[in-house]
């Protein structure tokens, strides 16, 4: 037998669209990694339009990580 159960997301309780972060559909807008706020970034699940897969999270966090510290300009490829 296989089981599948839903998560349900808590973002609305961190308050992000109030400081201006963009959510649509209870989920973050954030392209390229990048919310509407530029020292605010978001990988993941919970990123608008992501495959919601532990492998690609972890390869989003790997090309962020990049990203960030290497000063590379990395994309996920969906």
């Amino acid at each position: 037998p296989v089981f599948v159960e839903k998560v349900e997301s808590l973002l609305h309780q961190l308050g992000l669209e109030k400081i201006g972060v963009s959510v649509e559909d209870g989920k973050i807008v954030a392209p390229h990694f990048k919310t509407s706020l530029d020292h605010i970034y978001a990988i993941g699940d919970i990123v608008k339009d992501s495959v919601e897969l532990t492998p690609v999270a972890i390869k989003s966090a790997k090309l962020l990580i990049q990203n960030l510290y290497e000063s590379k300009d990395h994309i996920l490829d969906k």
